[in-house]
């Protein structure tokens, strides 16, 4: 995938900066497109979170329909 070179890097940096143990709870609020500048795929998000946090942890991540795309009837 295609991203801002070194911002998954420094996107982990910041991050970690902020302090989060194992056991805590996490809600990302942002959009699955947005995060594409990044580089990495979706699945490699959700691993660095679930690293941070643990077994333990909890990682709140609310989705929602891209409405464009919904038939409304």
């Amino acid at each position: 995938q295609k991203g801002v070179p070194g911002l998954w890097d420094r996107f982990k940096l910041k991050v970690i900066s902020y302090g989060i143990e194992k056991g805590d709870v996490v809600l990302i609020h942002s959009s699955a497109k947005g995060m594409k500048a990044l580089g990495v795929d979706n699945h490699e998000i959700i691993d660095f979170f679930i690293d941070l946090v643990g077994d333990s942890g909890t990682i709140v991540f609310p989705t929602y329909p891209d409405i464009k795309k919904c038939r409304v009837r």
